[in-house]
């Protein structure tokens, strides 16, 4: 009897546990989450939505440049009519997560100055991807 209270305590502890992660996570594992993360940052920097663009990056966002995610935004908004013809293609982002930092590589944007590939790495910051640093190589 004993055995049985602790088999059944045990399973409902594990089940609790379970249900918790799939609702922090939203039921989606990290690749998927940080898939959603960047489609949703392709969708927004096409619609050249910068405020709601900035949603996506960390509060401790820097690109290679070294620029912050304020200064980022004004370098954004610069640019507004130059972006006005960008592509972004996501078909080739290569996504690795270890723990709680995520890299997508790979991800294809196109300007009238031509085609780039940009890096990125994500955070896991309290349940929520975030875009952390950036990488366009010239």
């Amino acid at each position: 009897m004993r055995q049985r209270f602790r088999t059944l305590l045990l399973t409902l502890v594990l089940s609790a546990a379970v249900a918790a992660g799939c609702a922090t996570s939203g039921g989606r594992s990290a690749k998927e989450a940080v898939q959603a993360r960047i489609e949703a940052w392709r969708a927004d920097m096409l619609t050249m939505d910068y405020d709601a663009i900035m949603v996506h990056y960390s509060e401790d966002f820097e690109n290679a440049e070294g620029l912050g995610k304020n200064q980022y935004h004004g370098y954004l908004m610069r640019f507004k009519e130059y972006m006005s013809a960008m592509q972004i293609d996501l078909s080739t982002a290569e996504i690795t997560i270890d723990g709680g930092t995520a890299t997508a590589n790979a991800i294809e944007i196109t300007v009238p100055s031509g085609p780039y590939v940009m890096d990125m790495t994500l955070r896991n910051e309290s349940g929520t991807w975030l875009i952390y640093r950036s990488k366009v190589p010239y």
